[in-house]
Parts: structure tokens; C-alpha cells; sequence
């Protein structure tokens, strides 16, 4: 949904980890890199099945997107959930 240099959301995740998890996302051909869980989507929620990630390999490029430094690409939708459906900081 929204990515940047340093992390991503995503959306239609299917198997949804703990906050602190690392994880490796793959797209394509275009490599891999891994991510640390930041947050989780509550089910019920407009976030459900959504994941807010930091990157840990920050030169690697998966999204094959000439990527600005700082801001995040956005899809049109905010680049953190709602306080009401975002899962607490720890």
C-alpha cells in the first residue's frame, strides 16, 4: 500500500506476526530484503490483514521504485493506521 526507503505497509497479509518479529518479503524478481514487524492491524478494523514494517536491509530496493529519500510512495490512503485501530507501541 505505501512504501519508502525504510519501511512499508502492507495490505492482504494472510499470516499476521507479533509486533518485534522479523519477517522477509520477496517481491518478484526483484529480491528480497527483511523487515521488523512494527505494527499489527486489528481484525475489525480498516488496518485488518495490514502490516506497518521498518526495513533492516535499507540498501536493498525490492520495489524496483526510484524511491525519494525521505517520504513515503503513497497509494492515497495515511502511511500509519488510525490511533483507533493501531496496535499498541511496545
Amino acid at each position: 500500500m505505501d512504501i519508502s526507503r525504510t519501511g512499508a505497509r502492507l495490505d492482504g497479509v494472510g499470516y499476521l506476526v507479533k509486533p518485534g518479529a522479523t519477517v522477509e518479503v520477496q517481491r518478484r524478481w526483484h529480491g528480497k530484503a527483511r523487515y521488523r514487524v512494527v505494527w499489527v492491524g486489528h481484525i475489525g478494523t480498516e488496518q485488518a490483514n495490514q502490516l506497518g514494517l521498518v526495513c533492516l536491509d535499507a540498501e536493498k530496493n525490492i520495489w524496483d521504485l526510484k524511491l525519494p529519500a525521505g517520504g513515503a510512495e503513497d497509494s492515497g490512503k495515511g502511511a500509519s493506521p488510525s490511533k483507533k485501530g493501531r496496535a499498541p507501541e511496545r
